[in-house]
């Protein structure tokens, strides 16, 4: 399990003053959700439309699944911290890809890089 969940929100049809409204309204949301499914200490941070949850210990299925019920999350993601150095990259997307329950011979990667400092 994971220690980390990025928490993407869909506000893209909301303007100017009402995001910060919407934001706190759906953090104080899923921080009730968490505290009813995780009884370790953890933190919500706000990053670029993206909540971030981190505990100390995994969080569960069960929360996820709730998680997924609350009103405008778009995409719950278990994510992991690792360094931006390429080398210590490939070892840990190595050891997920074998974590995953079906057999795979070619993968694919999409992304836009949020750091531009990142080759």
């Amino acid at each position: 399990m994971y220690k980390i969940l990025a928490v993407s929100v869909d506000e893209l049809w909301l303007k100017g003053k009402n995001r910060k409204v919407y934001i706190q309204a759906i953090k104080r949301h899923i921080k009730s959700v968490v505290k009813a499914f995780h009884s370790d200490p953890f933190t919500c941070l706000n990053e670029n439309q993206r909540l971030i949850l981190e505990s100390d210990i995994p969080f569960n299925e069960e929360l996820i699944l709730s998680l997924q019920k609350v009103p405008g999350i778009n995409a719950i993601t278990p994510s992991q911290k690792i360094s931006l150095d390429f080398d210590e990259i490939i070892p840990v997307v190595t050891k997920e890809l074998e974590n995953l329950d079906c057999e795979l011979s070619t993968f694919k990667v999409i992304t836009n890089r949020s750091n531009k400092q990142f080759p």
